[in-house]
């Protein structure tokens, strides 16, 4: 079975989407988008940074925001996946309003060291 993702154009209709835990796509900058999707583990929310639009030390500057700032970050992973894509992704569990995730594409755009 294939998961169909939509593409969206408008910030907004993917924060409703995001709400409805259906899933979806909004790219935020070239090479840089917001991901919605059931995994492995449940739904979560993505921030995927493909190869060329990847500074240096990207990585290692993320991780150590990370773990300056626990408690801020709880529950927020960090991973290359099989095509070098860097991604921060944090679980969607139970309900969401669309503030609440609009703070939280706001909060990985913060972790990877990245501005709004």
């Amino acid at each position: 079975m294939t998961e169909t993702i939509f593409h969206s154009t408008d910030q907004q209709d993917f924060l409703r989407r995001t709400a409805e835990k259906r899933a979806g796509v909004l790219q935020w900058a070239p090479g840089i988008e917001f991901v919605c999707r059931k995994e492995s583990l449940g739904w979560g929310l993505a921030l995927n940074i493909r190869r060329q639009a990847q500074r240096p030390e990207l990585f290692s500057e993320t991780l150590k925001r990370r773990f300056e700032d626990v408690e801020s970050y709880e529950g927020y992973y960090i991973c290359l996946d099989s095509q070098r894509t860097f991604v921060v992704w944090h679980e969607l569990q139970g309900d969401y309003r669309c503030e609440q995730i609009q703070a939280l594409l706001l909060q990985l755009l913060s972790l990877a060291g990245l501005k709004h």
